[in-house]
């Protein structure tokens, strides 16, 4: 059964045209659709806007969100910029409470006062740049008396402080070489505290090369020469060691035989040349 040709409007020009149903045609021609394309918002008069579309919270320009984001309550900005400027506004006010409190000049007169006083971290004991460190944050409940109180400050250095507010939990491991504990990152495994104890470390596992009887730090837990000329001439030497020592039958004369000579018990090779062999087998 045939279907019947549709009337449809143009979504470019406006004009009628005639399609089949399940073609789902918007425009006329190609052309037309190129010239939407190019001229959209001229073309968003003559087109009624969905009801889906819905205008930007920041900068009130006309979008289409995603279904998924609108099901799920998002979709209120146009843009990762229109987003993060509408996350700032809504923490304006905190934002703004929490400079106005840390620019006092009560807190920075007693932050400089106690960084003098200190003169390093108490943490660590380094020199150098110092911060002044609240134990217990005054700003979430509001108290004004934990901004100014000395004994919720604690002076760390910048290392120290940004080690506190890392979101990263630490652990404490104890150093392979000096036996001493000391603070790390849960994410990194580290075996030393500092790369002293590293270098110490490799030097104390020193060895004796087997060629040139030389002390070297090894590369790997298998390394028996102190370089790749070394351990050729090594190999050599083992190569002849594991050859089995034999005595012509014919001429008496000594000679060695490979290990992959002998079968059984038996060498395959008696002789210690071609000719004593013949010779051998001959009178035998």
């Amino acid at each position: 059964m045939k279907t019947k040709a549709a009337e449809l409007n143009c979504k470019g020009c406006g004009e009628t045209l005639k399609t089949k149903p399940y073609l789902k045609r918007q425009f006329c021609s190609r052309l037309c659709w190129k010239n939407w394309r190019a001229n959209r918002n001229a073309f968003n008069e003559l087109v009624e806007t969905p009801s889906s579309d819905r205008p930007c919270e920041i900068c009130e320009k006309i979008f289409r969100p995603e279904p998924k984001l609108l099901k799920r309550g998002y979709g209120l900005y146009c843009s990762r910029i229109c987003a993060g400027l509408g996350k700032r506004k809504a923490n304006e006010s905190d934002y703004e409470v929490r400079i106005d409190w840390y620019a006092s000049h009560g807190w920075t007169a007693l932050s400089k006062k106690l960084r003098n006083r200190k003169k390093k971290c108490q943490k660590c004991g380094k020199k150098g740049r110092l911060v002044a460190h609240h134990l217990i944050d005054p700003f979430p409940s509001r108290n004004m008396a934990l901004l100014l109180n000395e004994k919720n400050i604690k002076i760390l250095c910048h290392s120290c402080h940004h080690k506190t507010h890392a979101k990263i939990p630490r652990t404490k491991t104890r150093c392979k070489f000096c036996k001493k504990l000391f603070e790390h990152a849960s994410n990194k495994k580290k075996v030393f505290c500092n790369i002293d104890c590293m270098i110490a470390n490799k030097q104390k596992k020193t060895r004796i090369c087997l060629t040139c009887k030389k002390d070297f730090i090894p590369s790997h837990s298998t390394a028996r020469c102190c370089s790749p000329s070394c351990a050729k001439k090594r190999a050599a030497v083992v190569k002849l060691a594991r050859r089995l020592k034999r005595t012509c039958p014919w001429c008496g004369t000594k000679f060695s035989v490979p290990p992959s000579r002998v079968k059984k018990g038996r060498p395959r090779r008696p002789c210690c040349s071609r000719d004593c062999a013949v010779v051998y087998r001959t009178n035998s």
